[in-house]
C-alpha cells in the first residue's frame, strides 16, 4: 500500500481512483463497511482504492479542551488498511489553516485535482470544509456535476445503537473491553516499549513488563485478562492498569501504568516493542493492607487468566 503524507506530496496526480473519506479512528465495524464498498467499487471500475484521512485528528486541533484520544496509534490504521487490500492511504496534515478551507476548495484542491475520483464513498454523517459547511447533499450536487459516482453508507448498528468511535471510547473508559471488541471487530490493545520499572513484581514472584505507551487510549484502572504480543507471538498474560496504590502514594498526577505479567514466560524483553491485548475485565484496582494480601490476590488473578487461556486454546 502506498502511504502519502498529504496530497501535496504526490509527484503526479492519480489518473483515476475510488476514494473513501473520513477519520477512521479505530477502523471499527462501521468503517469497515465503507472500506468494503470502496474496494468493491474500485475493483468494479478498475481503478486504485484510496483512503483519505487526517493526521492529527481534527478535534485535537479544533477542540483541544476535549482531550480526544485516538483509539489506536496511526500506524494501526496503516496496518489494517494494508491487510484489507487498500491501494493507497492519504494522511492529510490537519491544521487550523486547513480547517478554514471552503467545501468547494476542499473538493477541487484536495480530491479532484490530486486523486481524480471516479467514485467516492462516505458515511451518512459526512461533513467537510470550513465549519463542516459541506454536507452529503453538497457532495451529491458536486458529484452529479462532475459525473462522479457517490456511495453514501448508512449507519451500522450493534445492540440497537450506532457503532462509533466515541461509543467505543466510552466502553473502554468503563472497562468494557469485550463490548469494545464487539464494536471494533477485533480486540482492543495498547502498544509500547518495555522499560525497567521498580522491580517489585519480580521480588514478590510476579515479574511484570512495564510498558511505556505509544497508545493514547487506556481502559479504566483495574486488572484484566490479556495477551501480550512479544516478537510476533501472543503470550498469555494478566495486566494491571492503574497507579499501583499498594506501593505508591495515590496522587491525582501519578501517571497510569500498564504492567503485564506474562504467564510461564521467563525471557528478558526490556527494550522490546509489545502489544497488550485486552480480553476481559477481572476486578478494580485496590490498595491492599499488606504485600501478602496483594500476592494472594495476584495469584488468584493469574489463575483466572490461565483458566481463560486454557479454555480458549481448547475451544
Amino acid at each position: 500500500m502506498e502511504l502519502i503524507h498529504g496530497v501535496e506530496a504526490l509527484k503526479t496526480p492519480f489518473q483515476q481512483s475510488a476514494v473513501s473519506i473520513g477519520n477512521f479512528d479505530g477502523l471499527h465495524k462501521g468503517h469497515r463497511v465503507l472500506i468494503k464498498q470502496l474496494l468493491d467499487r474500485s475493483q468494479s471500475i478498475g481503478v486504485p482504492s484510496v483512503v483519505f484521512t487526517f493526521h492529527p485528528h481534527p478535534l485535537t486541533v479544533l477542540a483541544p479542551e476535549r482531550d480526544l484520544r485516538r483509539l489506536f496509534p496511526v500506524d494501526d490504521l496503516v496496518e489494517q488498511l494494508e491487510q484489507e487490500g487498500v491501494d493507497a492511504l492519504v494522511l492529510q496534515p490537519f491544521s487550523r489553516q486547513f480547517s478554514e478551507v471552503s467545501p468547494e476548495e476542499y473538493l477541487q484542491t484536495y480530491l479532484v485535482k490530486p486523486l481524480n475520483p471516479k467514485a467516492i464513498v462516505v458515511g451518512h454523517d459526512f461533513g467537510f470544509g470550513a465549519k463542516r459547511a459541506g454536507k452529503v447533499s453538497t457532495l451529491e450536487d458536486f458529484c452529479h456535476q462532475q459525473s462522479i459516482e457517490l456511495n453514501v453508507i448508512a449507519p451500522v448498528s450493534f445492540t440497537e445503537q450506532t457503532v462509533s468511535s466515541s461509543r467505543i471510547r466510552k466502553e473502554i473508559a468503563e472497562g468494557h473491553v469485550e463490548e469494545a471488541a464487539d464494536l471494533l471487530g477485533r480486540d482492543f490493545y495498547v502498544k509500547g516499549v518495555v522499560e525497567h520499572g521498580d522491580g517489585r513484581g519480580a521480588k514478590i514472584g510476579f515479574p511484570t513488563a512495564n510498558v511505556r505507551l505509544y497508545s493514547e487510549t487506556l481502559p479504566k484502572a483495574g486488572v484484566y485478562i490479556t495477551s501480550t504480543l512479544v516478537d510476533g507471538k501472543l503470550e498469555p498474560s494478566v495486566t494491571n492498569v492503574g497507579k499501583n496504590p499498594t506501593f505508591l502514594e495515590h496522587k491525582t498526577k501519578t501517571p497510569m501504568r500498564v504492567e503485564s505479567h506474562l504467564l510461564n514466560f521467563e525471557k528478558s524483553i526490556y527494550g522490546h516493542e509489545v502489544r497488550v491485548v485486552f480480553h476481559e475485565f477481572l476486578r478494580d484496582e485496590k490498595k491492599f493492607g499488606s504485600v501478602d494480601e496483594l500476592v494472594a490476590q495476584i495469584g488468584k488473578d493469574a489463575q483466572k487468566a490461565r483458566d481463560y487461556h486454557a479454555k480458549q486454546a481448547g475451544a
